[in-house]
């Protein structure tokens, strides 16, 4: 592992699985999930109603993990830095003030730099709606207000076109992969 960063410890599942019949809610937030390794407790910020919403999502697509990690991304403000190209500001603020320790602001630029001078990489996808538990029977379902249920709404929840497309496309494939390749990268580090 690069950096003297450490593999998660084999027994992870097993230990999460006993920790989940002792409290399952307690559990899940204490964990990181899907390829932008969000903390559960991040769940709301993600965009899901509960943390077992979110498990659920990770566990179910790809898609679904790239838009709760984007949810994350708008909902802490750091979109703006993505489009600044502030890589520390944007690492200190996912991964906490010990980012520097693993570089995470120097391998986002790198990163960035890749991406962007690989002419067919291809645009982002639309936003993907995220499952809801599903409505008892009988029930009217209530009409999802922004930032209540599904996609968070804000500047992640449109299409992107034109320049903004340009622009964001190879950062978001940046990010992407560097979340495919390393996403133990992006936990939460604790001050």
């Amino acid at each position: 592992m690069p950096n003297g960063a450490k593999p998660y410890p084999r027994d992870s599942y097993p230990r999460l699985k006993a920790a989940c019949a002792i409290d399952e809610t307690a559990a899940l937030r204490s964990a990181s999930w899907g390829l932008g390794q969000v903390l559960g407790e991040n769940f709301r910020a993600a965009g899901f109603l509960t943390v077992q919403a979110m498990v659920e999502a990770m566990m179910a697509d790809e898609a679904l993990q790239l838009a709760a990690a984007v949810n994350f991304i708008a909902a802490n403000r750091l979109d703006g830095r993505l489009r600044k190209h502030d890589w520390a500001g944007f690492a200190k603020g996912y991964n906490g003030a010990s980012y520097a320790k693993n570089a995470y602001d120097i391998r986002l630029a790198e990163a960035f730099r890749k991406w962007s001078g690989i002419r067919d990489t291809p645009p982002p996808p639309a936003p993907v709606p995220i499952p809801q538990p599903p409505q008892p029977k009988g029930s009217t379902p209530a009409k999802a207000e922004p930032g209540k249920a599904g996609v968070r709404r804000g500047p992640f929840s449109r299409s992107l076109s034109g320049l903004c497309a340009a622009v964001l496309a190879p950062l978001v494939a940046a990010i992407l992969s560097l979340f495919r390749k390393a996403p133990s990268l992006f936990r939460k580090v604790k001050p």
